[in-house]
């Protein structure tokens, strides 16, 4: 998730910066500072959980989750603040999704609140950029849903991630209720197995 969620934040700093140089709206500069004036905190901290917690740990991919849009088009015919607006929309409900994601399986109370900050934040800015781009454009924006990158997994309903997080017998995060109601974790019994005694069969059936 900071892995991610960094590079994200980066995109968004990036994208608003170019817009408070283009655009023509008061609107559109006011919100670019906001985005930065937010985002760049939380990539400063974002940075130092990592360096924290995760000091030995390679960079990752990610979360291997659609993020939205990374920039802003180049298309000219198309107004800037349109081009922005959509950009921005699209790329907010990227950072909405992944922090979904960390709200459910993220182990750090800090990951939590962040995440809740960032959906309260950039759902709010959605429907005002959304109003925008109906008011100023004609055009209605609709936010890409959370699940459009499970379409092409290998099982619908779950990621490319998900599946090879199953295959591999990891908690998925429902290892907690799995073990409040008696049953074990697989991962936790095969990292036990050979304290569990377990033969071959119940390895291979785990």
């Amino acid at each position: 998730f900071i892995d991610g969620m960094i590079r994200h934040h980066q995109g968004a700093v990036e994208m608003a910066q170019t817009a408070l140089e283009q655009s023509d709206r008061a609107e559109v500069r006011e919100l670019a500072e906001a985005i930065i004036a937010a985002q760049t905190p939380e990539i400063d901290q974002m940075t130092a959980w990592r360096t924290e917690w995760y000091p030995d740990l390679p960079a990752t991919a990610g979360m291997q989750m659609g993020m939205g849009d990374m920039a802003i088009s180049t298309d000219e015919s198309v107004p800037f603040d349109q081009r922005f607006l959509t950009a921005m929309i699209s790329h907010h409900q990227g950072a909405i999704n992944m922090a979904t994601m960390a709200q459910i399986h993220a182990v750090h109370a800090e990951i939590h609140q962040m995440a809740a900050a960032i959906i309260t934040a950039q759902q709010a800015e959605i429907e005002q950029m959304q109003t925008w781009l109906m008011e100023w454009f004609g055009v209605e924006a609709v936010a890409q849903s959370a699940y459009v990158a499970q379409l092409d997994s290998p099982v619908r309903g779950l990621s490319a991630q998900e599946v090879d997080d199953l295959r591999q017998g990891h908690g998925m995060g429902y290892a907690r209720m799995a073990e409040l109601n008696n049953h074990p974790g697989p991962r936790h019994l095969l990292d036990l197995s050979e304290k569990l005694d377990l033969t071959e069969t119940q390895t291979e059936q785990v």
